[in-house]
């Protein structure tokens, strides 16, 4: 039996920013996990698919698993650092149940050194 899970992440444009002192950012790093478990990688659809005159100004990544981890993708989520957290959504949507809405800790976020 299928059971699907819908995964929304909406980002800030500053979470792709490469920093040679920090590590992968957290879209990276949500790749990686999910290359992992041999699961479909997260793609941007707001370039491609949002609508209207200027560009949303932020990230949407949508993507659906069947028999996808929850609990276990929540807390990796969780331990994500951002460069801005309080600007991150995680949306859970399972076929059955309630559907899961997660922030980062604002203490998860990365501060630039700058130059």
């Amino acid at each position: 039996m299928s059971v699907v899970t819908g995964l929304v992440l909406v980002c800030s444009l500053g979470e792709t920013m490469p920093l040679a002192e920090h590590p992968p950012g957290g879209i990276e790093q949500i790749n990686e996990w999910l290359a992992a478990r041999d699961r479909a990688l997260l793609a941007d659809a707001a370039e491609d698919y949002a609508l209207g005159d200027k560009h949303p100004q932020f990230f949407l990544y949508m993507a659906g698993y069947n028999h996808f981890p929850e609990d276990e993708f929540i807390a990796f989520f969780q331990t994500l650092r951002w460069f801005d957290p309080e600007r991150a959504v995680l949306m859970l949507q399972p076929e059955d149940g309630p559907t899961r809405v997660i922030r980062p800790d604002p203490a998860s976020r990365l501060d630039d050194p700058g130059p």
